[in-house]
Order: structure tokens, then sequence, then C-alpha cells
């Protein structure tokens, strides 16, 4: 914690003290995102991650928050707030087997063994960012799809090698902001920007 920052907890807790009114780390933001979890059916309990930790130990803003918690919506089928391995592994396009459970055990879960919103979305950022920042592992996937080794990977190239249609349909926003269709053809860039913007999908490479 920097000096401002510390300054300001320090503040915070004397006025707290003072007034006898305990602290909260909510905020509008965890509004924000328990309205959006109301709109996507699910209960508002599911969009309670504590956003001011979220964006201080993940670096995610509200709108990258809203972006997890609407997939997190299309896994959730029952929208009771909680997807399981199979939630998980349907949404992603592979099979539920050992290796998808194992990735899916390393997440936090409950006493019934359902993951949360909260603990996904940890999970998934932490997963995955080590992978984000390795750039040989990025060209190592790159390759992997680059069947013919032109230096350009294509839908059929990624779906002939993992059943990720969902990777592939996610909106783009094009120079004049507007939704437009995800590229059939990507260089390495273009290919790399897909991949942070779909980072669930990083964890099956674990």
């Amino acid at each position: 914690m920097d000096d401002t920052a510390l300054f300001t907890e320090n503040v915070r807790q004397e006025m707290s003290k003072s007034s006898g009114i305990p602290t909260s780390d909510y905020t509008v933001e965890d509004v924000l995102l328990m309205r959006e979890a109301r709109r996507l059916k699910m209960p508002f309990a599911s969009g309670m991650v504590v956003c001011l930790r979220a964006h201080r130990d993940l670096g995610l803003d509200v709108g990258e928050m809203k972006t997890h918690l609407r997939r997190f919506a299309a896994m959730d089928r029952n929208k009771d707030g909680f997807i399981l391995a199979e939630d998980l592994a349907d949404y992603l396009g592979v099979p539920c087997d050992a290796c998808l459970q194992a990735v899916f055990n390393s997440f936090k879960l409950n006493q019934e063994m359902k993951l949360s919103f909260r603990n996904y979305l940890y999970g998934v950022v932490e997963l995955s960012r080590p992978l984000l920042q390795n750039e040989e592992f990025l060209q190592s996937v790159f390759e992997f799809f680059d069947q013919d080794g032109d230096g350009i990977v294509t839908l059929l190239d990624l779906s002939s090698k993992l059943p990720i249609s969902k990777l592939t349909q996610q909106p783009n926003k094009g120079q004049n902001g507007r939704n437009s269709a995800a590229p059939t053809k990507m260089d390495y860039d273009s290919f790399q920007a897909m991949l942070k913007s779909n980072s669930e999908y990083l964890i099956l490479f674990h």
C-alpha cells in the first residue's frame, strides 16, 4: 500500500472510530455488478466480489468484471450463481474429463464443489496471467493452431484443433465503437489479442 492509500485508509479508520460507524469495502461498482448479475437472471449476491479489492488484486476495472460476469452467466445454466465442472466444460466446448476436472478443482470451491463468480474471477485471472505474460508460451500456442506455418490462423485452424466456437463468436469493437464480427484470419498479434480478451480458454493449457 503506497503512502496516499495508507493515509486514506488511516483517515477512514479514524472517522469510523469517531463516528461509531463500521467501514465497508463495498462501493458503487459492486452495486453496478450486482445489478448486472440480476439482469443476467442470477441472484444479486452473485455480483458481490468487493470490486475495490478485486481491482487492487487483479487490476481489473468494473467493465472487465462485467465481461467476465456475462461469460460466467452463460455457464451458469440453472442461474443459481454457481457453476459445476460440467458447466465450464460445456461452455469451453471440451469433454468434462479428468484434466478439466483437475483444472476446475484448482479453483476455490464451496463445500458442494461449486464455483462462485468471485472465485471464478480470481481463478481465471490468476491462472491465465502468467501465461499471457509468457511470450514463448503465446508463440507456441499460435504455432499449435497455425497448421501450415504461414503465420496466419484461420477459423478452420481453430476448430480443427479445439471446439472453441464461442471464442471466435465474441464481438469485437470496430473503429466506430460498434460491435463487429470476429476476424476469419488472424496474424500473431491479432491472435494474441483474442486470447487476452478470452482468457478463460487459457486455463485449458494448464
